[in-house]
């Protein structure tokens, strides 16, 4: 992948493609400003640099508005920044022709257009032809294959084609990790969609002196099927031949041993957090630990029921001595809200596509960019 801040970008409108995808509350208001922070060492160069830039990404509902992240990208550049309630056509053009160099462009949420998740070279074509030189920084979307990270590349030429300061930072970061760990490791998987998880277990057990942590909905969905436990919702048949490719008496896989059950007027509910005995035996490999990644929560997390969260990340802060690679908005959300950031080595952006990139799946995005040539 060729480094953006090799290049001389002097008075080149430059399309940034970023991921302002950030949490929002139920009434709009941004819950955390991580990814916006994260993409400002990109635009500082080229801003710095007298570039012309144009800022793209999107919103996961097409219906809101980019604009909602404008305060956030003001403060971090400590500047003005001019936003287009379009991202392609006229008035897009009008304001792509004032722009002076130093200045930015925020183009309106890509996902407005139909075009953007289809791909459509089309929409594509709209897109890149304000500018000269295309750069993704989006690690968080390189597993889509989406016009705005896969196809538009076809409309510049292979020279004009780079990788953001994030993007190479993200990439380098977790693949050394992956191929050089301290050894002990341990790899926490929790959250909800076994199916997207099931391989990265895998993963992990194929690397020798790894423990794989299991928690959040995937593990009960593992013990509920497997008979270990007999309370809480059956899950989804469509999901046993995911659970079937596990073997949970391999002495590397640890499940939770007790867990929390919320009750309600006598009904039982799901289980909603790992118990204190599971908190104990996780943290008792995660302070033994010497390279340790981390993805989705344990447990419910949008609330005081987020226990089993917190604590492993509080246990992954104490390890001063291990490296900590931690991925998955959700996760990254709990760690925030528990001003934890410091404290972990390596934070990603990615969800899905830190997920895919442990898997060593072919990224869409990362192939545009010429990663796997």
């Amino acid at each position: 992948m060729n480094d953006i801040r090799k290049k001389d970008v002097a008075g080149k409108n430059v399309l940034v493609r970023g991921d302002l995808n950030v949490p929002l509350s139920e009434n709009g208001n941004m819950q955390d400003d991580f990814r916006i922070k994260q993409i400002t060492p990109t635009l500082h160069f080229l801003l710095d640099k007298k570039a012309k830039v144009i800022l793209c990404s999107h919103f996961t509902e097409e219906k809101i508005s980019l604009k909602t992240v404008t305060p956030a990208l003001r403060k971090f550049l400590n500047m003005d920044v001019i936003f287009v309630n379009d991202c392609i056509g006229y008035a897009v053009e009008q304001e792509v022709q004032k722009l002076k160099p130093g200045q930015l462009l925020l183009l309106e949420n890509l996902r407005t257009y139909p075009g953007e998740e289809k791909n459509d070279p089309e929409f594509a074509k709209s897109l890149a032809k304000y500018a000269d030189i295309y750069v993704n920084d989006a690690f968080g979307v390189c597993h889509r294959n989406h016009a705005s990270v896969s196809a538009i590349v076809k409309f510049f030429l292979p020279g004009n084609v780079f990788a953001g300061n994030l993007l190479m930072e993200e990439v380098q970061t977790i693949s050394y990790h992956l191929k050089n760990p301290k050894k002990p490791i341990v790899a926490i998987i929790g959250g909800a969609k076994i199916e997207t998880k099931v391989k990265v277990i895998k993963k992990f057990l194929d690397m020798p002196d790894c423990d794989v942590l299991l928690g959040g909905k995937i593990a009960h969905a593992i013990l509920r099927r497997k008979k270990e436990i007999n309370f809480g919702a059956m899950p989804d048949q469509k999901v046993f031949p995911y659970i079937d490719e596990i073997e949970i008496h391999n002495h590397r896989i640890h499940l939770p041993t007790d867990n929390v059950v919320y009750f309600k007027k006598g009904i039982q509910e799901e289980v909603y957090d790992v118990g204190p005995e599971t908190i104990k035996e996780f943290n008792e490999k995660i302070a033994a630990a010497r390279t340790i990644f981390f993805n989705g929560p344990i447990g419910y997390f949008e609330d005081e029921r987020n226990i089993g969260t917190v604590e492993i990340l509080k246990a992954i802060s104490r390890n001063r001595t291990a490296f900590s690679i931690v991925g998955g908005g959700e996760t990254n959300s709990v760690i925030y809200k528990n001003n934890l950031e410091d404290k972990i080595s390596y934070i990603s952006t990615g969800g899905g596509a830190f997920l895919a990139f442990i898997t060593g799946d072919r990224l869409p995005g990362l192939a545009a960019l010429g990663y796997y040539a």
